[in-house]
């Protein structure tokens, strides 16, 4: 009697490969979503700290906004009889300006500096000082009227605890102080150059620094 040989069985062989196949379409599908799922979980971290940082930052904007804004400039005149140079008869109608700066923030402002804006002219202050005496210069907090206190350079730090910075101008003609304001620059404790200009605050850009009149 003779053995027929029948060869492999097709339908099983073709069964076990498409198993196989499945198979690795499964792990594919599989590690296809694993990483889709961590590309979308980086995604999401990234935007995540993308935001944190946007509200820090704008946290931060704030808090130096504010801080800026309890930096306060006075301003006043003084009387004909109130410096030496103006003792002569000659010389009693003129005046000078004088502003203080008083930081009332929680941090130290430094690199202070001011300008006098009369009539066209933008001019420096003859001297600052660490306020301790306003004189007879009127509208001045009283807490700031006792001795004349410490002559500093221009650029000179001033904390909270300070009581203020007074900027003194020159002498002119009282007609010319018509008008006549103060322009006070500092640095915040972010490094930010800020600029009070006749009652108004605002950020000086990085590359405007120099001074200019109106």
């Amino acid at each position: 009697m003779m053995s027929t040989d029948s060869g492999p069985d097709w339908a099983s062989v073709i069964t076990a490969i498409g198993t196989v196949l499945v198979a690795t379409v499964a792990v594919g599908v599989a590690l296809f979503a694993d990483w889709r799922t961590s590309q979308r979980v980086k995604l999401e971290h990234k935007i995540s700290a993308q935001r944190l940082r946007e509200e820090r930052h704008r946290a931060q904007e704030a808090e130096q906004l504010s801080e800026a804004h309890l930096v306060r400039v006075l301003l006043a005149k003084s009387t004909s009889a109130n410096d030496p140079t103006l003792y002569d008869v000659s010389s009693r109608n003129l005046r000078y300006l004088v502003a203080v700066v008083i930081n009332r923030g929680r941090f130290a402002i430094t690199g202070i500096g001011a300008r006098f804006q009369i009539g066209n002219a933008l001019v420096e202050p003859r001297n600052a000082y660490i306020a301790r005496d306003l004189g007879d210069i009127h509208d001045f907090p009283e807490e700031l009227r006792t001795n004349v206190g410490e002559l500093v350079d221009t650029g000179s730090a001033l904390s909270a605890r300070d009581k203020g910075m007074r900027f003194e101008a020159w002498p002119v003609d009282n007609r010319y102080l018509e008008g006549a304001y103060a322009i006070i620059r500092w640095t915040d404790n972010w490094g930010t150059t800020w600029e009070h200009r006749n009652g108004a605050v605002r950020q000086i850009p990085k590359g405007e620094e120099d001074w200019k009149r109106e």
